[in-house]
């Protein structure tokens, strides 16, 4: 005879099935964002907090290794989780400038984002946003015209990292970003 579990008994999975569901949702959604991104050929949007210009996948960014030190800096949200809005971390790696690169995937549109992160230096015009140490780039955008969903995003990557950056020691420091006429 087959005996039941006592009702107050904790079942096997009742303990790890939130955090498995949330984990499966943000792979789910970080392999649909990478696949999804490369099947559109682009999305053109005149609503502030809209994607901007085409959808592409950061393909070369996310081909390369991931800079586990760096990835430290966005504390909790290094792991795919939602950072703002739909917006999630997909990817930290070194640029060829041996700045930070951190995509970023757009859950609801499937887009990517690449912000960068060099030294903070004297001269910060330009960055979308800073902490103590870093400056916030979008690369390739004049100052000023960022997207405004964009400059929320950045603005809380700041916020995150402005929190973890007493803590966590990079292999290699950061380059300064040296100055540039973005035409």
């Amino acid at each position: 005879m087959r005996q039941s579990p006592p009702q107050n008994a904790p079942s096997a999975t009742s303990g790890d099935a939130p955090s498995r569901r949330g984990f499966l949702s943000r792979l789910f959604a970080g392999a649909s964002a990478v696949v999804g991104g490369g099947m559109l050929s682009g999305f053109g949007g005149s609503q502030r907090g809209r994607m901007y210009g085409p959808v592409r996948p950061a393909a070369s960014a996310l081909a390369r290794p991931l800079a586990h030190d760096a990835a430290r800096l966005l504390g909790p949200y290094a792991d795919g989780r939602v950072l703002e809005r739909a917006w999630a971390v997909a990817h930290v790696t070194h640029g060829d400038a041996g700045q930070l690169v951190v995509v970023l995937a757009d859950g609801e549109t499937t887009g990517h984002a690449e912000l960068e992160l060099w030294a903070r230096g004297t001269d910060v015009a330009g960055s979308l946003a800073t902490t103590r140490q870093y400056a916030i780039h979008l690369p390739g955008t004049p100052t000023g015209q960022a997207p405004p969903h964009i400059e929320r995003v950045a603005a809380r990557v700041a916020a995150v990292v402005r929190r973890q950056e007493a803590a966590v020691q990079l292999r290699q420091p950061l380059p300064g970003r040296a100055p540039t006429d973005v035409a």
